[in-house]
């Protein structure tokens, strides 16, 4: 049984990974603070580690202040698979990436990058399609009516697809959690309400 306080930021945490924890997403990324009412940072601090334990999500803290921490919530095996395909490993080595070592050396170089600024190639390791990625950098024209939190350059049903999708996943953890299924059950993947094809191993 998880303390009140330690339930509802574990709740909070599964809905915000959903598509990454179910696999649409390659990543996650929180900007975590305490205010009035939800202390996330402190929560986070003190529980995060335990609650994400054995799980299919990995994390990485991109930058830490005081007050403020910004973390990177992922799949290793998205990335990794993400970090296979010719056209994206061509634009992170122009960027500096070092696209022949491993995914931990891929990541030290991104939070080295984020002590600066946040890196507009982030988004590439939060879902996002290169494509969209690569017209934002370039400051093309954007398809002004595609409901999308992203700028989406070129072909927009790839990308409406792809946030139709973020929805859904969040639709299905809040149905979960509306059901009354542990919130960190869900967030160690060790949920057996769904189906096998569905539980948090998407890669499609």
């Amino acid at each position: 049984m998880l303390d009140p306080s330690v339930f509802s930021f574990a709740n909070w945490l599964a809905l915000q990974l959903a598509p990454t924890l179910l696999g649409s997403k390659n990543g996650t990324l929180l900007s975590l603070q305490d205010i009035p009412g939800q202390p996330l940072l402190s929560e986070w601090r003190q529980n995060g580690t335990a609650l994400l334990a054995s799980g299919v999500i990995a994390y990485l803290p991109l930058k830490s202040l005081p007050g403020r921490e910004t973390v990177l919530f992922y799949r290793p095996d998205r990335l990794q698979r993400l970090f296979r395909q010719p056209r994206t490993r061509e634009f992170l080595a122009r960027r500096g990436y070092p696209v022949h070592q491993d995914l931990s050396a891929m990541l030290r170089y991104l939070q080295q990058r984020f002590q600066r600024c946040c890196p507009h190639e982030i988004g590439l390791f939060l879902g996002i399609p290169l494509k969209d990625v690569i017209g934002f950098i370039e400051s093309r024209c954007p398809l002004e009516d595609c409901a999308t939190p992203w700028k989406v350059f070129g072909c927009q049903e790839t990308s409406l697809r792809l946030w139709r999708r973020f929805i859904s996943d969040q639709n299905q953890i809040e149905q979960l959690l509306s059901y009354g299924h542990c919130p960190k059950s869900i967030l160690c993947s060790d949920c057996p309400y769904l189906p096998p094809a569905q539980r948090f191993a998407r890669t499609s």
